[in-house]
């Protein structure tokens, strides 16, 4: 013990978190045994080792609570007296994992621990360290009612502490994470004693502008009221929207209180009543006068519908507001209220999307009008369109297009065109609306408005993210072409890179390699004079160019893997200039802070060379597919060589297809295949394993060669025993149960005798 516990001291962080793999993958590990590792892996004073050490301990929290709660207090790591304790906790939902198992392990130090991190996180204004252990607290107070109470009871001072400037911006999220924690205190409130919090807030309100604490308890009291009753809900927010006698302080209100409140399940009888307060106050035809939109309970309604940062479900909006017994009887004067002000415009159209029959009678009359809206309101109810109809397609892509035509007004297709391919998920998986898109983005380019590189923008994130096939070489030529925007050239360039991986085959008779190198060549120079010209420092306009620069010349890496002709010449002399312009110097084009020397610029370099091996592979060249992804291995192992984990497997996860080639080559001689990668990369390793079980269908010769073989490393023993668990078949010698005993028996046995002859150093 003593020797692997010098041996781990010692290691690579590759090494070590290989171990922790191990660790983590081993049921019930020795009691006498992990807390020594990880106490000297922890004794290394590296920040990653720590954060992994304590990931480890969060797994074993369950199985060996009283081991982890003696490891955990002889670290003394529950103070947190400086700021070098928080930089080693586990990042983001790991470090609310780790309190939740610490409960576990040590309730009582838990409750100390979480108290003095939360004030830790304050001190060294660590807003991810306070964000998720509010997390945690939130799921410790309603798991453990009484326990963790004080904590709760400490928020509404404890966030009032951060009105500096710097956490400004997270004072939402962190509200959102401490409310239900809070919300506890009131969970055996009676009405009384909640009416009673909501005076108190409301006389705070009209004292002075609303404070962090006073969000707290607003969107708390919202958790609270969801599942009491009617006259309690009406009581709450009456004397809440009363106090609410300016713009200022009706916004709280709407934003903590009630648009929370009405985005919860309809089903809550807090809820149904809190909609029906709000069909009672706010409606068209009683809204006369602009200021009562922004103050009282007609202003709180009204700015909780039509919150535009953390926008109600459309549905919820129309549930929302009041419709007649008969709505096809609406006279249009009534149907006008709904399209000038003082009514907001994006109401009238989240209420239509989301089925009002008012509103949507008010939206076709707005669209068919003779002559069409125009001034500003228009525009602002065009803008509302453009802009929701990413969300609700099927109820609003046709009236904007629509719309546009008739009015000539462009604003509502300007806004839609401005999204991203995320944003506008819901129209690219339909292919009628993706049509659609592509009418809206040739409107575009022919407008004399100067619209013409965001209608390109458009028809090319139709195309191509859209599910569509993509654009032929011509249509390539055509959109590189047809503006010299140099953002709208990187995401055209970006895109058809993508989709080559899927739609090579669509190109094949195009000769793109002829017609398209010109045009990446004059994209490529512009890039190169910029570079040399324009600074740095850099504006935006001269890194975009860089930037398509090196979109092109990572397109033209891809045309060669896809479409060279290999019998054209000798394969050598082909693979040298593939391999001149994948192995370049990095900076080529990239400018200075968009990721010179970052990990995934090297692999967007790599992202076609498998393709290219597959095709070596199936032209008889298989010694060279072989040498050129030897070639990446070696490169990047010299450019990063602790370049482990997510880089990396994303990197082997590319590779995939081929592995899978090699896996099918040569069986004899797979298991020497496997463990070679296994010095090289891991990684790679793993997916070999994988690809060879799913090919091959049964590989428990040499998963038991594996695993026997002491030159296999710790770190692949997971992959080797999960691929036997379904691509393994015991009729190969004794049980796989009976085989991961004796292993793991003889691996721990002569640990101090292999740590003499063999030391644990990185292989490759």
């Amino acid at each position: 013990m003593s020797l692997a516990v010098k041996t781990l001291r010692d290691a690579d962080p590759w090494q070590t978190a290989s171990y922790m793999v191990v660790l983590t993958g081993t049921s019930n590990p020795a009691p006498s045994a992990w807390p020594h590792t990880l106490r000297a892996i922890w004794n290394r004073e590296d920040a990653q080792d720590r954060r992994r050490a304590l990931i480890a301990v969060t797994h074993l929290a369950h199985q060996q609570p009283q081991q982890v709660a003696q490891f955990l207090s002889s670290l003394g790591l529950l103070d947190f007296a400086d700021s070098e304790q928080l930089k080693c906790l586990p990042y983001g939902r790991d470090l609310t994992l780790f309190l939740l198992c610490l409960h576990i392990a040590a309730p009582e130090k838990c409750a100390t621990g979480v108290g003095k991190l939360l004030e830790a996180a304050v001190a060294f204004r660590s807003k991810s360290v306070l964000l998720h252990t509010l997390t945690a607290l939130t799921h410790l107070t309603a798991r453990h009612p009484g326990r963790y109470d004080d904590h709760a009871s400490g928020l509404p001072g404890l966030l009032d502490a951060l009105q500096q400037k710097q956490w400004q911006a997270a004072l939402d999220k962190l509200v959102d994470a401490a409310a239900p924690a809070w919300a506890s205190t009131l969970r055996a409130a009676t009405a009384e004693q909640i009416e009673s919090t909501a005076r108190s807030l409301a006389e705070r309100l009209t004292a002075g502008p609303a404070t962090p604490s006073g969000a707290l308890r607003l969107r708390a009291l919202a958790d609270v009221l969801a599942t009491r009753s009617r006259r309690l809900v009406h009581r709450c927010l009456d004397l809440l929207a009363e106090a609410a006698a300016s713009p200022e302080s009706a916004e709280p209100v709407a934003k903590y209180l009630l648009a929370p409140l009405l985005s919860q399940e309809s089903g809550r009888t807090g809820v149904a009543a809190a909609r029906d307060w709000c069909r009672r106050r706010l409606s068209p035809t009683a809204l006369t006068h602009g200021r009562d939109a922004e103050r009282g309970a007609t202003g709180v309604v009204a700015r909780a519908l039509a919150a535009d940062k953390v926008p109600l479900p459309a549905a919820t909006v129309a549930a929302c507001l009041p419709s007649p017994p008969d709505p096809a009887r609406c006279r249009t004067s009534t149907l006008r209220r709904w399209l000038s002000d003082p009514w907001p415009p994006a109401l009238t159209v989240a209420a239509a999307a989301g089925g009002h029959p008012v509103a949507e009678r008010a939206l076709a009359l707005h669209v068919t009008l003779e002559p069409p809206a125009t001034g500003a309101y228009a525009v602002r109810l065009r803008e509302a369109l453009g802009r929701l109809a990413a969300d609700h397609p099927d109820a609003l892509i046709g009236p904007l297009q629509q719309d546009a035509v008739h009015s000539g007004d462009l604003s509502g297709l300007k806004r839609l065109a401005t999204m991203g391919p995320d944003m506008l998920t819901a129209v690219l998986e339909d292919p009628g609306h993706r049509e659609t898109l592509l009418t809206i983005a040739k409107i575009l380019q022919d407008s004399p408005a100067g619209l013409k590189a965001l209608g390109v923008k458009l028809q090319t994130v139709a195309t191509t993210q859209g599910g569509l096939l993509p654009a032929g070489v011509e249509e390539t030529v055509a959109l590189l072409t047809a503006t010299r925007n140099a953002e709208i050239h990187k995401a055209v360039l970006s895109s058809v890179g993508e989709q080559l991986h899927r739609y090579a085959a669509h190109w094949g008779s195009q000769d793109p390699l002829g017609t398209l190198t010109p045009v990446l060549a004059v994209m490529e120079d512009r890039g190169r004079e910029t570079r040399a010209t324009a600074g740095p420092p850099y504006d935006h306009h001269a890194r975009q160019f860089m930037l398509a620069a090196n979109e092109a010349y990572l397109l033209r890496i891809a045309l060669h893997a896809h479409f060279d002709d290999l019998s054209a010449r000798p394969v050598d002399q082909f693979l040298r200039d593939v391999e001149g312009l994948a192995f370049a110097e990095l900076p080529l084009f990239l400018p200075p802070g968009d990721g010179e020397i970052a990990l995934h610029a090297w692999r967007r370099r790599f992202e076609h060379l498998p393709h290219l091996c597959r095709r070596l592979a199936a032209a008889n060249h298989r010694a060279a597919a072989r040498a050129l992804l030897d070639r990446v291995l070696d490169f990047t192992n010299r450019v990063h060589p602790s370049g482990k984990g997510n880089w990396r497997d994303g990197l082997a996860n590319d590779w995939r297809r081929y592995l899978r080639v090699v896996g099918l080559e040569d069986r004899e001689r797979l298991t020497g295949t496997i463990l070679d990668f296994a010095g090289r990369d891991i990684a790679f390793a793993k997916q070999l394993v994988e690809v060879a079980g799913q090919s091959l269908g049964d590989i428990s010769p040499e998963l038991y060669a594996l695993m026997r073989d002491p030159r296999t490393p710790p770190a692949l023993m997971p992959a080797l025993r999960s691929t036997a668990s379904w691509a393994g078949r015991a009729a190969h010698g004794e049980a796989w149960t009976e085989v991961f005993a004796e292993v793991a028996s003889a691996r721990s046995r002569p640990l101090s005798r292999e740590a003499d002859r063999t030391p644990l150093t990185r292989r490759g």
